[in-house]
């Protein structure tokens, strides 16, 4: 393609793609102050351990959200589960953490 074709195409087909951007952008938005209106500070510092958690089946949980319904702003997908901290385990059936025990101790020393 010639250089002035290709220009051509372009200016034709610029419109359309800052539309598209605009629209992608708008949806992003909503999903974004969806889930800020979800899960306030008060509510992440409150949270029960199962509304936190990936594993078990729910696609409602914070760490859920964040790698799967949020990737529209960043991908965290491909790490193991284990980037979050904590987990449940489903053949196990028990919660795993990557977090030291030490690890866990400050956590809780922090929230005092």
């Amino acid at each position: 393609m010639k250089k002035n074709d290709m220009e051509a195409h372009i200016k034709e087909r610029l419109p359309y793609l800052i539309s598209e951007q605009k629209n992608a952008w708008k949806e992003n938005e909503r999903l974004r102050k969806e889930f800020i209106a979800d899960y306030s500070p008060s509510r992440i510092l409150n949270m029960d351990l199962d509304d936190f958690v990936q594993g078990k089946e729910s696609k409602t949980s914070f760490c859920y959200r964040i790698e799967h319904s949020l990737i529209c702003l960043g991908s965290m997908s491909g790490a193991q589960v284990s980037k979050f901290g904590v987990w449940y385990d489903k053949d196990q059936e028990l919660y795993r953490t990557s977090v030291s025990r030490w690890g866990m101790i400050q956590i809780k020393l922090l929230r005092i």
